[in-house]
This record gives C-alpha cells, sequence and structure tokens, in this order.
C-alpha cells in the first residue's frame, strides 16, 4: 500500500508542475525507498532502497518526462 501511495503521490506531482518548475517534497524514509526505486524503473519487487537519515537527493525531469538523477541519499551536510 505505501508503494502505491508514494508512487501516485510522485505521479501526482509530475503531471502538476512543469519540466521548469521547482518543487521541494520533504518526507520519511519509508516513501523515498518506494519513490527512489520507481524513478530509476525498479518495481515493487526489486532490491529495497535504503534511504539515509536525513538525506537529500535531487531529480530533474527531462522532456520526455523521466526522470533525472542529480544528487540521491547525499548526507555530505552532516559532515
Amino acid at each position: 500500500a505505501v508503494w502505491e501511495r508514494s508512487v501516485a503521490f510522485y505521479e501526482e506531482i509530475r503531471e502538476k508542475h512543469g519540466q521548469d518548475d521547482t518543487v521541494l517534497v520533504v518526507t520519511h524514509g519509508g516513501v523515498l525507498a518506494c519513490i527512489i526505486p520507481y524513478l530509476r524503473g525498479f518495481s515493487i519487487t526489486d532490491p529495497y532502497v535504503q534511504a539515509k537519515n536525513t538525506s537529500v537527493s535531487i531529480y530533474g525531469i527531462d522532456s520526455s518526462g523521466l526522470a533525472q538523477e542529480k544528487l540521491v541519499n547525499c548526507v555530505a551536510h552532516l559532515l
């Protein structure tokens, strides 16, 4: 259920905002553990992604609507 809700949330945001919009999403690790694999093209049955506490991930959306990873699971701000 978390996978489906997380993916639906992402798709809703992607549909509401244009390619040039900046959108900030703040969430917990469970949602990130669903959204990051989804953006990478994996399904719910693929290996789990461990989202690090307080990590920052940045994605861009290209003209075809595909997510482009710019920064994933970064915790450099903690150093």
